[in-house]
């Protein structure tokens, strides 16, 4: 069986925006290197017993997973991704003609659900994502975030965006990007995490099972890495980036 295990370290957590506070967005490799190296060591990766999200692997196409939003829960088929802050789904109150096909979030039926009356646009490459702002808590990996604030999905520039995964019917995404590293109102499910205290380290790990058949097709965990996926040891690099100012949020009254 072939596994392919991804490890995404949060740097800019542990070295307090030393990796993106930078003039001109220039770093010096061997001063930043070292001071990561130093704050890396402090950092227990090796656990199996951390929050995770079970994936399941379509047609080695995409991953995906279970999130819960409100009070009583509302269920969702969710996309991760690395990319964005956002998290969106779709809304009761979605225009579209396929949104039938989709489980919809409906704020009225959650006793914490906080309206913000404000609309947003997100652009991504080929599409655009439209809708309201609101704020509720939000299960992942059996972890409650509370008051995070997600976008209700109404309107897609594209309705038909996820029919090319079949009866795999996708009901929004979540964007697990730092928002450290992105120019954007929106902090992203993994920060609330971090600042409540939810994850013991600021790092979260992929699991992905290329094997379609296997019952499980992937593991998404918070707060290290379970060491059942890999084997040998974790080799670190440093990747300098700019921050980035794709995947743009609009807010509007």
């Amino acid at each position: 069986m072939f596994r392919l295990f991804a490890i995404v370290t949060i740097l800019f957590m542990t070295t307090d925006a030393q990796l993106v506070s930078v003039p001109s967005y220039k770093m010096d490799y061997n001063q930043t290197s070292k001071k990561v190296d130093i704050k890396l060591q402090e950092i227990s990766l090796l656990n199996d017993n951390l929050p995770s999200v079970r994936l399941t692997n379509f047609k080695n196409v995409i991953y995906y997973g279970f999130i819960k939003i409100g009070t009583p829960p509302q269920e969702f088929k969710i996309k991760f991704v690395l990319d964005s802050t956002h998290l969106w789904v779709f809304s009761k109150k979605c225009i579209i003609s396929g949104c039938s096909r989709h489980n919809q979030y409906d704020g009225m039926n959650s006793s914490t659900c906080i309206p913000n009356n404000m609309m947003a646009n997100i652009k991504y490459a080929d599409y655009i994502i439209g809708g309201y702002l609101s704020t509720d808590v939000v299960n992942v990996g059996n972890l409650n975030v509370k008051n995070h604030t997600f976008t209700e999905a109404v309107y897609l520039s594209h309705g038909h965006i996820f029919d090319a995964f079949g009866d795999q019917e996708l009901d929004g995404l979540v964007g697990l990007l730092s928002s450290k590293l992105y120019y954007g109102r929106i902090t992203s499910v993994f920060d609330d995490m971090i600042k409540q205290g939810l994850v013991s380290s600021h790092i979260l790990s992929f699991y992905l099972n290329r094997n379609t058949s296997a019952d499980l097709g992937g593991k998404l965990i918070f707060g290290g890495s379970d060491p059942a996926y890999y084997e040998g040891d974790l080799t670190y690099i440093l990747l300098l980036t700019k921050r980035t100012c794709n995947l743009p949020l609009t807010v509007s009254k």
